[in-house]
């Protein structure tokens, strides 16, 4: 306890240290002329000896902090990402577009263009399914909520995260959790007994994020969907009841828990290597599934889910969701006119993730021909 006191009180000393040294440097010229060291040449050798003695401070710490970075990379990667960000060439928070030869710099022009752009790429067709024969049995049925779902759910929650159009911050529900867990219980449970999403909850901010080329190219960005933080509760407990009946490839490391892109890395390596050893050939082929997350009909996904053996309720719920959404695209603080979602997953949210991995297990029940 003594040595985490004393600790604090040197860091307390060597910020109030930083902090005079800084204030000393701002008026440097005033307090220090050239005629003052000559004057007073016991005054300035203090104050060189403190400077000196504050920018070696500063010099070790850094030292001591860039350690602690490396240090802790396997545990805290997060610090080296953070670290690493700093060096990245900033960019101004306005994002200016070139559409029709005209060149769009207001936010409510600039949101407007996103939105026509992000509309144009839905699938307004309708996928026409041939149904397989039915299941003998059902394995996934709607599960009641409780309090305890709720509470998990709510602990998820960062609220560092931007909020959706409801304009509620994470972190009050996280300060209110004990009034709003029996409310969220209620309303969640009557949800799933009527098979009905909230259409409040249906709302998105949609906020552009740049992928790569052009800057001023409206093609150039994807849209990332800010939901409403309830709706996100919502999902987090409706993806927990259902991830459990979920068996996916082994090969499949997109969206799939414990696994990431450098596990695919590994695996990968892992296949090569004795290929490249025994002086043999290996061909890989990779595949960029354009507007992947957009472009996917509604009824061939509720389609997939069925033939999973989701019951029917789970089934209508999951079509209430994912009906009649609109969206919003955010610029600058400035909302577009909104615009209907017809086909996909918002990307954001906690089930499109979900969706699309069920879209890829076609190992297991392959989907039949499909016209269009």
């Amino acid at each position: 306890m003594l040595t985490a006191i004393t600790a604090s009180l040197g860091q307390v000393l060597i910020s109030s240290l930083i902090l005079l040294y800084l204030k000393v440097l701002h008026h440097q010229d005033k307090l220090f002329p050239p005629s003052f060291k000559k004057k007073s040449i016991r005054f300035y050798d203090r104050f060189a000896y403190f400077r000196k003695l504050v920018k070696n401070t500063i010099k070790s710490d850094r030292l001591r902090w860039l350690k602690s970075v490396d240090n802790s990379l396997k545990s805290q990667p997060q610090h080296f990402w953070e670290y690493m960000f700093n060096f990245r060439k900033r960019r101004s928070g306005s994002i200016h577009l070139e559409a029709d030869g005209t060149h769009l710099v207001q936010p409510e022009t600039v949101a407007d263009a996103f939105a026509k752009h992000f509309q144009s790429v839905y699938n307004n067709l309708y996928c026409k399914v041939i149904h397989p024969v039915s299941q003998s049995s059902e394995f996934v049925s709607l599960t009641p909520i409780s309090d305890a779902d709720v509470y998990k759910a709510i602990k998820r929650l960062k609220p560092s995260k931007s909020v959706g159009l409801d304009g509620i911050p994470g972190f009050i529900i996280k300060g209110c959790a004990g009034i709003f867990i029996p409310i969220l219980r209620h309303i969640f449970n009557l949800s799933l007994t009527q098979q009905y999403f909230p259409a409040a909850w249906k709302e998105s901010a949609v906020v552009p994020v740049f992928k790569r080329g052009n800057h001023a190219a409206v093609s150039n960005y994807r849209p990332i969907s800010i939901i409403s933080n309830f709706s996100k509760l919502f999902e987090f407990i409706i993806h927990d009841h259902v991830s459990h009946f979920a068996k996916f490839n082994s090969n499949q490391h997109g969206f799939t828990r414990t696994k990431s892109t450098v596990t695919n890395l590994v695996t990968f390596l892992d296949f090569l290597t004795p290929v490249f050893r025994g002086q043999r050939q290996a061909d890989a082929v990779y595949f960029d599934l354009s507007n992947a997350f957009d472009l996917v009909p509604h009824n061939m996904l509720l389609h997939k889910l069925s033939s999973f053996g989701f019951s029917d309720a789970y089934v209508s719920w999951f079509r209430s969701y994912l009906a009649n959404r609109q969206s919003r695209v955010r610029v600058s603080g400035t909302l577009s006119l909104p615009f209907h979602v017809t086909s996909g997953v918002p990307q954001g949210s906690v089930l499109g993730p979900f969706f699309s991995t069920y879209l890829q297990m076609t190992y297991a029940t392959p989907l039949t021909t499909v016209n269009f």
